[in-house]
């Protein structure tokens, strides 16, 4: 009997998340995301969302860096594609940091444009909610008014 070989090969979802310095032009930014998406297809792979965060500032100084450029890329592929991307981008001089994440059993992926998008409260719900609101802030009138019939109150109680 002959060794049968697998044609079914098992695809696992990953996510890669990745800074690009920030002194690259617009054009040298989308070359380098283009770079990466090409290396995940021709590897047999699926890309599945691309979310450009933006440049946004480190906690701390990267290689005397305070800003970066994020990218989120979430996609479907086999093993060895996570294995090829970390090899280019350690050799890569635009990449500034990256981590690779198998996302298989963590449910689907939500853009997070989309996630502020839904938590957004328009000005419109904003007023709603005021109105809505069980306790309002008495003004100093309300206040003395009140303190003076608490007196009224307690002279006839005594009388």
């Amino acid at each position: 009997m002959k060794n049968k070989i697998a044609t079914d090969v098992v695809k696992n979802k990953y996510e890669i998340l990745f800074i690009i310095k920030s002194g690259t032009t617009e054009a040298t930014r989308e070359k380098s995301i283009a770079k990466f998406e090409k290396l995940i297809e021709k590897a047999g792979g699926t890309i599945d969302l691309v979310d450009k965060w933006g440049n946004r500032r480190f906690s701390y100084p990267i290689d005397y860096k305070i800003d970066g450029f994020y990218v989120l890329i979430y996609f479907t592929g086999v093993a060895s594609i996570p294995k090829e991307l970390e090899r280019v981008m350690l050799i890569s001089d635009e990449v500034v940091r990256f981590m690779i994440i198998n996302r298989n059993g963590l449910g689907e992926p939500i853009p997070k444009r989309k996630i502020v998008e839904n938590n957004a409260i328009t000005k419109k719900e904003e007023d709603n909610t005021i109105q809505d609101a069980s306790f309002v802030q008495p003004t100093t009138e309300e206040v003395a008014g009140q303190e003076m019939q608490l007196e009224i109150e307690n002279t006839i109680d005594k009388a």
